[in-house]
């Protein structure tokens, strides 16, 4: 739930545009839905994988990124995930602490074979490790989501200097009445003025055209949150299903 023009705010990830379309419409049946503003996703630059809470020391952060190279994620559209693959995503997205013996139980495969499937997948970029929190309880109680219009010329400017930004959590280029879309968490209101300043600044070309502010989260990357921001169930993420 959010303020500004929208009244929801939904992250869509589909296999093939006909899959979009058929969602879109089934979302637009829905007693009370008005409108549907879509922004196509052309190319993500930051997610929030990548974003980071600083409650680790760097020898920590070190200490856990020693024995992980980066991931070679693909630029642009979905590459293929096999069918145990798939089992072994939702498995660990229903419950990202399970034990490799856990696992192997449940996908019927010997334990070496599951350790050897998660390095390969978390080694090509098909599947990222992500730790989030209730953000209302971090300290960063305010995420905000902006629609940016930045000339051609100086687009690549602005990516680099939004992803440079402490607070920024995800940023994509889109395809619609703007062409950059950034989410950012802030530890207040105040710390949205001060976000726009510092864009505007490195970028003057850019304009901010739209702007929402998250007043609820009720689901999050496949998990579904509570009033306070914790867990309280979870809906497998299967964006390969035709």
């Amino acid at each position: 739930m959010v303020g500004g023009t929208h009244g929801l705010l939904v992250s869509v990830a589909a296999a093939r545009q006909s899959l979009l379309v058929d969602y879109l419409l089934a979302v637009g049946r829905i007693p009370g839905v008005r409108d549907l503003r879509v922004h196509p996703s052309q190319r993500m630059y930051r997610d929030g994988s990548q974003w980071r809470f600083d409650s680790l020391s760097p020898d920590q952060r070190r200490h856990l990124t020693a024995s992980l190279r980066e991931p070679e994620r693909p630029d642009q559209g979905f590459v293929n995930i096999t069918a145990d693959e798939q089992r072994l995503i939702l498995a660990l997205g229903a419950d990202g602490r399970r034990s490799y013996t856990a696992l192997a139980e449940e996908l019927g495969k010997p334990e070496s074979t599951v350790r050897r499937m998660l390095s390969s997948l978390l080694g090509n970029g098909k599947a990222v490790l992500r730790c989030e929190a209730a953000l209302p309880l971090t300290g960063w109680a305010t995420t905000a989501t902006f629609w940016l219009d930045v000339p051609p010329a100086a687009l690549s400017t602005a990516i680099d200097e939004t992803r440079r930004l402490r607070e920024t959590r995800m940023c994509a280029t889109t395809l619609s009445h703007a062409n950059l879309a950034v989410v950012a968490s802030f530890h207040s209101l105040d710390g949205i003025a001060k976000y726009e300043s510092q864009l505007a600044a490195a970028v003057p070309q850019l304009r901010v055209v739209d702007r929402s502010i998250t007043l609820r989260w009720f689901k999050r990357v496949g998990q579904l949150l509570g009033p306070d921001g914790r867990r309280i169930g979870v809906v497998p993420m299967e964006f390969w299903d035709s």
